[in-house]
């Protein structure tokens, strides 16, 4: 289950910010019962009543289908942000492998 907020601000020290939106989610895991509540806070610069509810839900969705098909994995699969590699062009050369690995994998 989900609940969206907005809420209109004139004074978001963020360029083109017009309205900030909390999601609560609401998730039990089906083996352990186990309840998890999340918020997630974001801004948009849409002002209200152009977009309804059912649009902003359905953009923060679009967007986290793209987190979770890729990111998700590269965070979980590859533990990329528990990465030692830090200096020069070795970041992003293991980025693009692990990229590469996960299209091969597809």
């Amino acid at each position: 289950m989900r609940r969206l907020k907005t809420a209109m601000f004139d004074h978001i020290d963020y360029p083109g910010a017009r309205q900030a939106l909390q999601v609560v989610r609401w998730r039990q895991e089906k083996t352990k019962g186990k309840l998890t509540i999340e918020r997630v806070y974001l801004i948009t610069s849409l002002h209200p009543g152009e977009a309804t509810g059912a649009q902003l839900a359905a953009w923060i969705r679009g967007h986290w289908g793209i987190e979770n098909l890729l990111h998700h994995v590269r965070d979980r699969t590859f533990r990329e942000d528990d990465s030692k590699i830090r200096t020069g062009h070795l970041p992003r050369t293991m980025a693009s492998l692990r990229n590469l690995a996960i299209s091969v994998h597809r």
